[in-house]
This record gives structure tokens, sequence and C-alpha cells, in this order.
């Protein structure tokens, strides 16, 4: 019976621990073997949104392969259905990948769950590889405030990252609710945040500059953008906005302050 165990990979993630016992799922190498074992944990600082964290959780739901050095295919499969064994040269690297989910470049609820291990294995030896999947992907949340709410009735949070042409957008009214997650390199990515498209309380465009941040985040960082006005004068209804970028791990707050000539009653329409 294959083992499924979830584990605290990260400071940011939240603990998810569920098991089952990998004794009988033993990969042979000649006379040696290799005990293959899943450990995921899908889960952020805080509950996604709109995914269903139950379904990562589940080891029949991964697709493993399993290549040798040169990426000639030995099993590309689901978990559940390996074979008991699988013969392998001994003393030859090979690589074993397990992952579920879409590996979009940009999307709304897309988690992406992905571990990976290299190995050899000498003639005779049993080898136990358990492989940690985690979130290969960044979760970005965007947040409004009751108090940015009180003047604008829409803006746009476009997001580039390297692996976009252009810019995934996430509009206040249309995505609401939305997480969206962003492919992320393995030594990190520069996403660039721009804020933009502000409608006052009556839907009409309030003219400016668009407000522009920018951060280098790692894989299963959750990016949380606050749109949240800091009240200078709330009787003539005038206004500050402050976009802050929290990783969840360390202080990464980015300040933009709309000017005072485009303030809610300053601002031309």
């Amino acid at each position: 019976m294959k083992r499924l165990s979830f584990m605290v990979s990260m400071a940011m993630l939240i603990s998810c621990v569920a098991s089952c016992d990998s004794g009988s799922d033993a990969v042979s190498y000649g006379v040696g073997t290799l005990s293959l074992g899943l450990s995921a944990n899908p889960s952020f600082s805080t509950k996604t949104r709109s995914v269903n964290e139950a379904e990562y959780k589940k080891a029949d739901n991964y697709q493993v392969t399993v290549k040798d050095a040169d990426g000639a295919s030995l099993y590309n499969g689901l978990y559940k259905d390996m074979p008991l064994s699988i013969d392998l040269t001994a003393g030859k690297g090979y690589t074993v990948k397990a992952f579920y989910g879409e590996n979009v470049n940009a999307g709304f609820d897309k988690l992406y769950v992905e571990g990976s291990q290299e190995f050899t294995v000498s003639e005779g030896e049993q080898k136990n590889v358990i492989l940690y999947c985690k979130p290969a992907n960044v979760k970005v949340s965007v947040v409004y405030t009751e108090d940015f709410l009180k003047y604008y009735s829409d803006c746009t949070v476009s997001l580039s990252t390297s692996h976009l042409t252009a810019p995934f957008e996430v509009n206040m009214k249309k995505d609401s609710g939305k997480d969206a997650y962003l492919k992320a390199n393995a030594d990190g990515e520069k996403v660039s945040i721009t804020v933009g498209g502000f409608r006052d309380k009556e839907g009409n465009p309030v003219v400016m500059e668009a407000l522009v941040a920018e951060k280098k985040v790692a894989p299963k960082t959750h990016l949380t953008i606050t749109v949240d006005p800091e009240v200078i004068t709330i009787s003539t209804g005038t206004a500050s906005l402050d976009v802050t970028v929290d990783t969840g791990t360390e202080d990464k707050d980015v300040n933009i302050e709309i000017p005072e000539e485009y303030w809610p009653g300053n601002a031309s329409k």
C-alpha cells in the first residue's frame, strides 16, 4: 500500500498530515530496489479561496515520471498505477518526479504542486525515496479594504513575470474572490505589479499614472497585495493609496502614494 504523508516544509505553509503505507510499492533495480513514497503539503499560510486542497492530498491523483540521465522515460503515469517493479541499471542516474495540477504561466486558481529527486542505486541496494511535493508556483491575492471602497468602485492589478509575454490582470469586480498563480523560477521570480484603471464611486475613470511596484519572490510564496487608502481628510474625501506586498515570511512592504492632485475630489474625470 502506498504512503502519502503531509508535512511542513516551509514556515509559510500550514501542516496537513495524512499517511498510508508504501511498503509494497518497490521499484526493482536488478537485485536492488527503490521504495517510493509521496510527502506533500499543498497549503499556504492562509486558506486558498477557490482551490479544493483535499484533491492535492490524495496520492492517487499524482502523476509520476521516472527518467534516466539521458531523458529516456521508464514510467509516466499515475502513482496508483505504478508497477510493482521497474528494471533499472545499477549505477546509472535517474530522476523521479511527482506532480499534480496545471503548471501554467499564470492563471486563476491554478495551484501546482511538485516534488522531484535525483538518485542512483547500487546492485543489491534497497533505497527509500520520499518525494516532498510542495507548491511550485507563487500564489497572489489582491485585497481591497473597506476604506478603499469608500472612494473607488473599480481598479485593475496587472502582474508581469519572465514567463509572461503580456501582463496577467486581476480586476477588482470581475475577479473578486479569486487567487492568481504565477509560474516561478526555482531561484526566484521577479514580479512586476501595476495598479491602475481606477474608477470613482460613480463609475467615472480617475485619470492618473499607474502605480508600480516590483518584488522578487520564491516558489511557495503567498504574495498579498493590499489596496488600502490612508485617509488624510475623511470629510473632504481625500486619500492616499497604500499598496502593500506581504510574502508571509519576511518584511517586504511597498508603499506607493497617489499624488495629491489625483486624490478623490481633486482628480479630473
